[in-house]
Parts: C-alpha cells; sequence; structure tokens
C-alpha cells in the first residue's frame, strides 16, 4: 500500500498511464475522451493498480462511476491484495465505498496481510466507515483475525486510534483476544506509547499482568519501547513491576517496534 511505490507506471501504455492520472486527479473530462479512444479501463501498472484504484483511495465519486460505467471490474485486486473497497475504506470514504457496496462488490475480502474492510477502517480511524461496516453490511466477523491474529480491536490499539476502538469496544468486540504471538491489545498499544489508548484498555480492565508468547507483559512492552509515561500509567494501574526481572531473554524480538 506504499502510493508511492505503486504509482508507478512500467509497463503501461502512455494513454493508459494518461488514464491512471486522470482517475487519480478526478479529471472527468480527460477520462470520457480517453475512454472514448478506447483506452482500456482495467490496464494495470507494475503492481496491478488500474484506475478504479486510484479514483476510490482518492474519493473521486464521478471518476468511480464512470469507471464503472465503463466496464472496470469492481473487484479487481493489486499486487498488495487492495481491491477499491479496501482502499475506500483505508482512506476513510464512506461515500465511495456505498456506491461500490451498491454496484456488487464483495464485502467479505481481505488482502494479502488478511486485512478486511474492518480492520483497514480500524487502524486509520475511520469511525463513520466502521459504523456502515458493522450496521449496514450483513454477516461482518467483528474479532476476524488477520495473517498475523489480529483483529480490528487490535489494529486500532496498535496504531493509536482511541474513537475506533472505542466504537469496537460498544459494538462488542473480544477485548482479550490475542494474536499469533500471544499480545492482546494491551501489549500492542504498550509497544506503541499510545497513552490514551492505553488508558482506556485499563479501564476496560484488561488484564495487565497477561504474558505473551515470550513471556512479556504490557509493562516489558512499554519499558522496551521506552514509553516512560505508559509504564508509570501501567504501574498506577498495578502491573507487577516484578515481572521485569522475570525474564531473561534479548529484547525487541516479537513485539512491534516503537515508532519515532
Amino acid at each position: 500500500m506504499e502510493e508511492a511505490l505503486a504509482w508507478e507506471t512500467d509497463g503501461m501504455l502512455p494513454l493508459e498511464r494518461q488514464l491512471h492520472e486522470a482517475a487519480r486527479r478526478n479529471n472527468v473530462g480527460r477520462m470520457k475522451e480517453l475512454i472514448g479512444r478506447r483506452v482500456n479501463v482495467r490496464a494495470r501498472n507494475h503492481v496491478g493498480r488500474v484506475a478504479l484504484h486510484w479514483a476510490a483511495g482518492a474519493g473521486h465519486e464521478q471518476a468511480v462511476r464512470l469507471l464503472l460505467e465503463h466496464g472496470a471490474a469492481v473487484d479487481d485486486e493489486d499486487a498488495f491484495g487492495m481491491n477499491a473497497l479496501l482502499l475506500s475504506a483505508w482512506f476513510g470514504h464512506l461515500r465511495i465505498l456505498q456506491i461500490l457496496v451498491n454496484s456488487g462488490a464483495k464485502i467479505h475480502c481481505e488482502n494479502k496481510e488478511g486485512l478486511t474492510l474492518l480492520h483497514c477502517a480500524a487502524q486509520k480511524g475511520h469511525v463513520p466507515v466502521l459504523a456502515f461496516i458493522m450496521e449496514d453490511l450483513e454477516d461482518v466477523a467483528l474479532d476476524h483475525a488477520d495473517k498475523l491474529g489480529r483483529t480490528a480491536f487490535h489494529r486500532a490499539a496498535e496504531h493509536g486510534q482511541l474513537d475506533a476502538l472505542d466504537f469496537l469496544v460498544g459494538s462488542g468486540c473480544d477485548h482479550s483476544v490475542k494474536d499469533k504471538d500471544g499480545n492482546t491489545a494491551l501489549h500492542l498499544a504498550a509497544a506503541r506509547g499510545h497513552l490514551a489508548v492505553l488508558q482506556r484498555l485499563v479501564d476496560i480492565r484488561l488484564d495487565l499482568d497477561e504474558r505473551n508468547a515470550e513471556g512479556l507483559t504490557a509493562l516489558h512492552a512499554a519499558a522496551e519501547g521506552i514509553h516512560p509515561d505508559c509504564v508509570r500509567l501501567l504501574l498506577g494501574a498495578g502491573s507487577n513491576v516484578n515481572t521485569l526481572t522475570q525474564v531473561t531473554r534479548p529484547p525487541h524480538h516479537h513485539l512491534p517496534a516503537a515508532e519515532p
């Protein structure tokens, strides 16, 4: 999902490149000209991106509608497994997501990392999109896990998305679920230094001394990530400080690295 990488247009014909650029910029007039010249609306760049991906990711309703009217495949995936629906959720474009759903997009889709619509919206903190997914789409699995064993709740915690986390809690998600490395949402928030999210997780009474597969608690994660404010919060909430002396393994093995 690296935009700079994905925007490269190697291997495309000149007019196909122009269609991608016009879709990305919502230049509908130019798009109509190119489509009138029978430019392939499903032409892919070197990472499999099509014009519809650019239009959906940028939130351009007119461009999306035009492409769909002229044969764009609503479920085309790029090399990362991202389709227009997942991109609209990732970037928080609710209206585009609704248009795609009404055009027959498969709602139970996931990318190569196992991210679903719910994961994408939660990780980026798009609460209106989360609400639409949960309230208007059928049979959405609230606790579906990605390839790392992480649910939307994990993703919201890991990326510091407090409003998304609150929405998921209110929707009845499983608070205690662990990923494949045994990390709870508390571990992930502590490792990244997300103080407000960590406070909320403490408030909803997650087990402060739950250990992951390496025997680490959230307190270890906060200490290793060099987040003293999170360490203080966890200690103040009752985390057992003695656990810090009970693990003898090199630091920074499985927990996600703290962002600058």
